[in-house]
């Protein structure tokens, strides 16, 4: 696990750097790689986050519903649909 909060903590720090695009794509690369990780729901959001600072709100919305629809138990799962209901508004 600690390999895989390292590698959380250099993609939420390329994130700060407003490196939006390169940020998904590397969560992208990495996602097949920790498919058993209780982290995914973690990447999930920052990826919709860093998808919300470059794309259109739609897009932004999409990645969210997806994190609220697939990790709706966890603590991102309802964060995302936090999101989802104030981009509905």
């Amino acid at each position: 696990v600690n390999e895989i909060e390292k590698k959380y903590k250099e993609l939420y720090n390329l994130y700060k750097e407003d490196n939006f695009k390169e940020t998904v794509v590397k969560i992208n690369e990495i996602l097949p790689s920790i498919q058993n990780s209780k982290l995914i729901p973690k990447f999930e959001l920052l990826k919709a986050y860093a998808i919300g600072k470059y794309d259109k709100k739609e897009e932004y919305k999409k990645a969210m519903q997806f994190v609220a629809v697939n990790y709706g138990n966890t603590e991102e799962g309802k964060k995302a649909k936090d999101i989802v209901n104030q981009l509905s508004k």
